[in-house]
């Protein structure tokens, strides 16, 4: 089911087009994981939307919102972690950046209550050309989606571009099972996640440090001020 939007307003909130991933992608299932889309898609926004539940709950924690501050996440999938800033955070604007126009139909029907008051905005396009102006953001958050960008180094540009000074970065990233069974999901070895940590450092990000929760281990933060 989709949010009905009269075509002014859909205009201002989010640009519908379809962005071709398959040159981060090699097969079917991963190209749907990585653009949502068709009635594929709007399972693997379920999924999604359950997998990350807890990786979208941390990130919100170490993004540590205040009344003032200005939020922007990357990937937002079917709209949960967008859910959580508008409904547990005293952000002052919420807006989200996802090359699926599918999830973004998911995310505004999910919130539709802010998208029509206005509280939340979301566009379709990808974190390596976003549009939006220069120092808008004061707290970026991209969950369980970083090595799915085309650029993980022009993304990185971006964002720099367009959040303040002195505003934080949260990326969070799922840690891979020392021994795992054939049905854990996939994650990322301590050796990557170090080498993540050093291409935030490399982009002039400062204390860049790996946040995370005894009981969640899996879920882990890279946190960094621009």
């Amino acid at each position: 089911m989709h949010l009905s939007l009269d075509s002014n307003t859909a205009q201002s909130r989010m640009s519908l087009r379809q962005l071709d991933m398959t040159a981060v992608t090699s097969s079917p299932a991963q190209r749907q994981f990585c653009l949502p889309h068709g009635f594929v898609g709007r399972l693997v926004g379920w999924y999604m939307s359950r997998e990350n539940r807890h990786m979208n709950q941390l990130a919100v924690e170490w993004l540590d919102v205040q009344e003032a501050d200005d939020v922007l996440e990357i990937g937002f999938g079917p709209g949960h972690g967008l859910e959580l800033l508008l409904t547990t955070t005293p952000a002052r604007t919420v807006s989200g950046i996802d090359p699926s126009t599918e999830m973004a139909e998911q995310a505004l029907y999910r919130n539709r209550v802010a998208a029509e008051a206005s509280r939340l905005w979301v566009v379709v396009g990808a974190v390596e050309a976003m549009p939006f102006p220069d120092e808008q953001f004061s707290r970026v958050v991209a969950v369980s989606n970083f090595h799915v960008w085309r650029s993980r180094s022009a993304g990185l540009q971006e964002i720099r571009r367009v959040m303040r000074t002195g505003g934080k970065l949260v990326i969070c990233l799922r840690r891979a099972l020392d021994n795992p069974w054939p049905w854990s999901s996939p994650g990322l070895s301590l050796d990557t996640l170090r080498e993540d940590q050093e291409l935030l450092v490399s982009h002039g990000f400062q204390d860049v440090q790996f946040a995370t929760r005894k009981h969640r281990r899996r879920s882990c933060c890279l946190v960094a001020t621009c």
